[in-house]
């Protein structure tokens, strides 16, 4: 997966996501993708830009798809979540 299709991922989560429930969204998002993350080494600089121009500069969280990408190796995501 290239970065752009990342982004494309990122926009589609950001337009999914439940009311309230935005940072959620970040993590599950690093969760779901971390092995992507981790291919193309991104890190949180980089992270946070991308999400900047997936939501057109409404958010720049990062940090928070780093968590997930973090906590991916120890969690199982249930197939209806929402991204």
């Amino acid at each position: 997966m290239t970065e752009e299709q990342l982004v494309e991922r990122l926009r589609m989560a950001y337009n999914n996501s439940p009311e309230g429930r935005l940072n959620d969204t970040w993590i599950l998002f690093g969760i779901r993708y971390a092995d992507e993350i981790n291919t193309l080494n991104l890190r949180v600089k980089d992270l946070s830009e991308m999400l900047y121009r997936a939501t057109e500069g409404r958010a720049k969280a990062g940090v928070e798809i780093q968590k997930g990408r973090r906590l991916a190796e120890n969690v199982d995501l249930r197939e209806n979540i929402w991204l």
